[in-house]
């Protein structure tokens, strides 16, 4: 039956993937099916082309679907470069030196079908829609929920009680120059934050964003959400205990850093490209 709930929604896709994950992989290498999820949840699905995507998708073979994937993450870190670091642990899945195992690539794959089929195009396809929960707080809550180790007290705040803390502490019309999260997970804080402002008729891709957590997966889900969010251009996220570290300054370290790599990369690409042209100049016209 359809829902137009997302919170039931998105416990549905979680339940869903979950099963398919452990039933096709057994426990362990959450980055995996998460890294799948979050890939096609980054796709702008209008509502019209939504039932053809999903069978197109579900029909496939495992090797398109996984292509797919993969070059959803190329995309993302492409168009996102401030997001590399903290994205790493689910971009690195597709793109790192150690090849994804046979049985790993089956669940994935089954994983993908799941999420497709409970409706995560329905939650993620559109923007609004996309604003209403914290898709990714629901699945790792629940795909960490089978092993008390895995969750290292981790846990998911209700979408309700998040929008509540959110007005409560945004009550004030003002702008808000930048919002901090001490233990982010995977950002439903930043999401009612956002709805708060935007209640408020607040841009938050004005606002700075700064998070951090202890768990390298749910720092990758709040990169993803962010984007999700739309929060804008303006985010720092790192891996780290704010208790003990000097969090803001990793994170705008980390950025830096990676802004400058992907700088130097295009750079690279341009100067290839002239050479190529220099030394072929008749391989366009050729073409």
């Amino acid at each position: 039956m359809a829902t137009h709930d997302p919170n039931v929604l998105a416990h549905r896709i979680a339940d869903a993937v979950d099963a398919a994950w452990h039933r096709a992989h057994g426990t362990g290498h959450l980055d995996i099916p998460l890294s799948t999820v979050a890939a096609l949840s980054l796709l702008t699905v209008p509502a019209p082309d939504r039932l053809i995507l999903v069978r197109a998708l579900t029909r496939a073979d495992r090797e398109t679907v996984l292509g797919i994937v993969a070059e959803q993450w190329r995309l993302f870190v492409n168009a996102r470069p401030d997001l590399a670091t903290p994205v790493f642990p689910l971009m690195n899945v597709w793109h790192g030196d150690t090849p994804v195992p046979e049985q790993a690539q089956q669940g994935a794959h089954e994983a993908v079908r799941a999420a497709l089929t409970a409706g995560l195009f329905d939650l993620t396809g559109e923007a609004d829609r996309r604003y209403d929960v914290d898709v990714f707080g629901v699945l790792l809550t629940v795909m960490k929920s089978r092993t008390a180790k895995a969750a290292h007290g981790a846990f998911y705040t209700p979408t309700h009680i998040a929008d509540l803390l959110a007005h409560l502490t945004l009550a004030e019309p003002g702008p808000v120059p930048s919002v901090h999260e001490p233990a982010i997970g995977t950002g439903g804080l930043w999401r009612a934050a956002a709805q708060a402002l935007r209640d408020h008729g607040h841009d938050p891709t004005r606002v700075l964003w700064v998070g951090a957590d202890i768990d390298p997966l749910a720092i990758a889900c709040a990169a993803v959400n962010s984007v999700l969010w739309g929060l804008g251009p303006r985010v720092l996220l790192t891996v780290g205990d704010t208790l003990t570290d000097d969090v803001i300054t990793r994170a705008h370290a980390q950025r830096d850093e990676a802004l400058h790599l992907a700088r130097e990369v295009r750079k690279a690409r341009r100067l290839f490209a002239a050479l190529d042209t220099l030394t072929h100049p008749t391989r366009k016209k050729d073409t």
